[in-house]
């Protein structure tokens, strides 16, 4: 018999694909083209091959299986599948198989299909999973969990949710109650002196931009009633783990920060209350997760506790600042559901998995523990520590996260992402222990400077999208507390203004950390004009990367080449690929990524869509790197006029070469040749890859090729392709599309070294 997993009362999971655990313990069996499997990693990962349109490029069975359908009456699929797969399921119920429809074309995100269970019905004994390709192009399928549900009942429990009075009476004080000095519980970043200084510098040129966003999302914040969000499960934007039922629903922390960072600025007591229906609303859904799956009973999956931190930190900022006008027995809740609803659960994380230590989450997560920690020791008598070694483990972390170059593995992105969430944390504890914040800031930190200067576009205020960058700004408040914390440097001054002019809403990691508050209390009094920080020439050891940016008058060349050190995360698979940037614009580009509920996002982290070659041994299959288990790091030479770069790529072509090597020359702004030498360790070819924001025009033969956009043009020759193919092939990280240029090598015999010379040249 199958266990069943029950996600509430009218449904259940059956085959559980997205927990690890218990999906390596299904019968799964995968058949199809060349190339077909699956693998499980939150959630299975079917990789779909490159076949005719029309064809089926793999097949995923699920049975023998056995599961009792009385007193359900639908079949639910739960997965993320692009557009260019479609789905046809069969299942075998009472030993009949039968298809569910025909064949339904992904949606490119996360999304549910439902199909009937027939009367009568009494056990569910397989089920297949055809994907058919659409295009040509290979693609990735995410099998989250199959499930069953009564859908009378799931009718019932949805319309029994309960209503609640926006009063909050008994919760939120009569106004004449609130105390005239209106105090700060804690005081964890300003209080209530500090407020004067703000005010003032709020009204400055400088700053009075950026508050006015804050006071714009603050007035959008006031049309939402947040009581109706209030449920078993915090609403989220993120749709990977998400239900179709859940979706549409934007987080309540951000918009309560605005509002009650706004009430305290201004003195707004409408905003002031408005903001303490925020927390109270946070305060009563039932768990601070997304949805059902991290709470299911019988599976330990969770998606991590990135959403009981952001919880947590909002819900213990806005109590700091609005707790005055709450009930003694409101705030024993609040401080309750701070701690069972968020600490307690970023807790079991830290202590459950060493990795978070060595990447991003360890840092952010420590931020809410550091903050509601401070206030839960001000007033629960048997706190202790606590707060020490959560700084202690934020420091830990930290001390690994940033590389001794200043840099970090995961890009500029999530750098700035990580910055932001932890530097608070440690002014705010250094503030509560009376001690200088630089004390217990990272040594490294004060590198940050050399790694965003390298990491920086060609253009004032933006950076490069290598890795899984899905801006091309910093996000987040990064910028100006660095700029403020070290004020000598000239690198987070240069790129501050812009940063803040440009702040974008709309971009994927504005989700997890919004652009705010923490910019105008910990960023410095005045913003200089803006400029290009990238260096003439730089290398970062540690963190694998090479820039070169050479000028002449108005017109100046930037090449940057991508490595990285071992086992690095959050990267892609294009060790040894190119950036050009020509006269400050991007001509052979980085995508970057997508939102990562987008079904296209391991697409874009492969190699052949970035400017990188590889291998191809069928004749279509473009094969990618492995990742690094060993540092791959460019060397070389460079001034204001020329450059010399080399990368070993063995490494990450360990399985399909003997050696790989990529060397780059240039003696001028107007040109630089590229060469590509290894061998294959079995026949095939070698397929160059560039990527670009316009067409590539293929002449008659495949050797000369020019590119031209916004008004800069290329000339690229390649004399040893014999076949070109240039493709509209995805989009960036706009969103935009991107044309992909194939540069084909003639067929190869193992074991015989290739030497590939490519000379791009502006014209």
């Amino acid at each position: 018999m199958t266990r069943l997993f029950h996600l509430n009362p009218a449904e259940a999971i059956f085959a559980a694909l997205h927990d690890p655990e218990l999906a390596a313990t299904l019968p799964i069996t995968v058949r199809g083209a060349v190339g077909a499997r699956f693998a499980c990693a939150w959630g299975v990962n079917v990789h779909c091959p490159a076949v005719a349109p029309g064809e089926v490029a793999t097949e995923l069975t699920l049975g023998p299986i056995e599961v009792p359908l009385a007193g359900f009456d639908e079949l639910t699929f739960c997965l993320s599948c692009p557009r260019s797969q479609a789905v046809v399921f069969s299942v075998d119920i009472d030993g009949e198989m039968r298809d569910l429809g025909p064949a339904i074309r992904g949606r490119g995100d996360h999304f549910e299909l439902t199909f009937p269970i027939r009367a009568g019905a009494r056990t569910l004994r397989a089920v297949t999973a055809r994907f058919i390709a659409q295009d040509e192009n290979a693609a990735t399928v995410n099998l989250s969990w199959f499930g069953l549900a009564n859908t009378a009942l799931r009718a019932q429990l949805h319309a029994a949710k309960p209503t609640w009075d926006p009063a909050w009476p008994g919760c939120i004080l009569p106004h004449e109650q609130w105390p005239a000095n209106r105090p700060f519980q804690r005081g964890l970043l300003f209080d209530a002196a500090d407020l004067p200084r703000l005010r003032a510098k709020a009204a400055t040129a400088h700053w009075r931009p950026h508050v006015d966003m804050i006071h714009r999302r603050a007035r959008e914040a006031m049309a939402r009633v947040p009581e109706h969000d209030i449920g078993d499960f915090v609403p989220w934007s993120d749709t990977r783990y998400l239900r179709e039922r859940e979706r549409n629903r934007l987080p309540l922390w951000h918009q309560a920060v605005d509002l009650a960072f706004i009430a305290r600025l201004d003195g707004n007591d409408a905003m002031l209350r408005h903001a303490l229906r925020f927390l109270l609303s946070m305060v009563h859904c039932r768990h601070w997760c997304q949805s059902a799956e991290s709470r299911t009973p019988g599976s330990t999956w969770d998606q991590r506790c990135f959403l009981e931190e952001m919880a947590a930190y909002a819900v213990a900022l806005v109590y700091d600042w609005l707790g005055f006008a709450l009930s003694e027995q409101a705030r024993s809740v609040v401080l309750q559901a701070l701690w069972d609803k968020g600490l307690a659960i970023i807790e079991r994380d830290m202590m459950k998995f060493e990795y978070v230590y060595h990447i991003n989450q360890g840092p952010w997560f420590c931020r809410a523990r550091i903050l509601g920690g401070l206030l839960l020791e001000s007033v629960w008598p048997r706190v202790g520590d606590y707060v020490d070694r959560a700084a202690r483990d934020l420091r830990e972390s930290l001390d690994r996260y940033i590389l001794p170059d200043g840099g970090a593995d995961e890009g500029a992105g999530y750098l700035s992402l990580t910055l932001h969430a932890a530097i608070p944390a440690l002014i705010a504890y250094a503030r509560a222990r009376h001690i200088d914040p630089h004390t217990v800031l990272p040594a490294a930190l004060c590198h940050t400077d050399r790694y965003l200067a390298t990491l920086s576009a060609a253009s004032p205020g933006r950076v490069l999208l290598e890795g899984d960058n899905s801006t091309d700004r910093l996000p987040g408040d990064t910028v100006a507390i660095l700029a403020s914390l070290y004020p000598e440097s000239p690198t987070y001054r240069a790129m501050l203004a812009e940063s803040l002019a440009h702040h974008d809403p709309e971009a994927y990691f504005a989700q997890y950390q919004q652009q705010g508050f923490l910019s105008l209390v910990l960023g410095p009094e005045t913003l200089d004009p803006p400029h290009v920080t990238v260096p003439s020439f730089a290398i970062l050891p540690h963190t694998g990367h090479l820039t070169s940016l050479r000028r002449s008058g108005k017109h100046s060349t930037r090449i940057h080449i991508v490595g990285c050190k071992a086992n690095a995360s959050h990267t892609h698979a294009d060790k040894g690929g190119f950036i050009l940037e020509v006269d400050g614009l991007p001509m052979l580009i980085d995508r970057g990524i997508l939102r990562y509920d987008d079904a296209r996002v391991p697409l874009l982290k492969t190699t052949p869509h970035h400017n990188c070659i590889t291998p191809c041994f069928d004749g279509r299959t473009f094969i990618d790197q492995v990742a690094a288990s060993m540092p791959v790091i460019p060397t070389g030479t460079g001034d204001g006029k020329t450059l010399t770069a080399t990368i070993d790529l063995s490494n990450v072509w360990r399985d399909h070469m003997s050696y790989c090597t990529r060397g780059i020359r240039s003696s001028d702004l107007d040109s630089f040749t590229l060469t590509d030498a290894g061998a294959l360790l079995r026949p095939g070819r070698i397929v160059f890859h560039l990527q670009a924001l316009s067409p590539f025009a293929v002449g008659n033969t495949p050797t000369a090729i020019t590119l031209s956009h916004d008004g800069c043009a290329l000339r690229i020759t390649a004399p040893w392709a014999v076949q070109a193919r240039c493709t509209d092939d995805l989009v960036d990280f706009r969103h935009r599309p991107v044309w992909h240029l194939e540069l084909w090598g003639p067929p190869l015999p193992a074991g015989v070294p290739f030497a590939y010379t490519t000379q791009i040249e502006r014209t």
